[in-house]
């Protein structure tokens, strides 16, 4: 019911750059990835353009019946937070840029992971604000990135319900 009105369904298999320079603005609603390796924008491509979400609460949903990876390669931007979150648990979204975003990050379910563990995402991170991670959801950072998380920022893990949230951090990733 959530993603039939008011979102940007993505239906596709493999890349789609915005293109340098290039924009795409979502101010309302959600963007639905229902492709098993669906990817907003090539993993470190100068091509991969900006996924904006303005003032509003940015909302990303990988939505497929199987373990799935997408990943995200454009910079998402916007004064917002970002929620992220993987149908069902086994889904993953990777963020693979340096993003700009202002507000909280929310991973709601899922695992969503900073990184691909190569030296092309080293600058990956997520927005400045703080980071919540919901009850059996997973936040990754992946080796060979530096600084996912800005260093005055705090990691909400929440250990309520059924199963506790997770932070996994990689090989060479330590908690500061």
């Amino acid at each position: 019911r959530f993603f039939k009105r008011d979102s940007l369904i993505c239906d596709f298999y493999n890349a789609s750059n915005l293109g340098a320079g290039r924009t795409l603005r979502l101010t309302s609603g959600a963007l639905l990835l229902i492709k098993e390796s669906t990817r907003i924008g090539e993993i470190a491509d100068a091509n991969a353009g900006t996924l904006d979400f303005g003032g509003a609460e940015g909302c990303v949903f990988l939505n497929y019946t199987a373990e799935s990876a997408a990943a995200i390669g454009a910079v998402v931007a916007g004064s917002g937070g970002l929620t992220l979150g993987a149908l069902p648990p086994a889904g993953r979204i990777r963020l693979t840029a340096a993003n700009t975003y202002t507000g909280t990050t929310s991973v709601a379910s899922g695992v969503i992971q900073v990184g691909d563990g190569t030296a092309n995402t080293a600058t990956a991170r997520l927005g400045v604000g703080d980071v919540r991670v919901a009850g059996g959801a997973t936040l990754r950072i992946a080796a060979n990135v530096a600084n996912a998380i800005p260093n005055d920022r705090t990691v909400h893990l929440d250990e309520s319900g059924l199963a506790a949230a997770k932070l996994d951090l990689q090989d060479g990733i330590a908690e500061a």
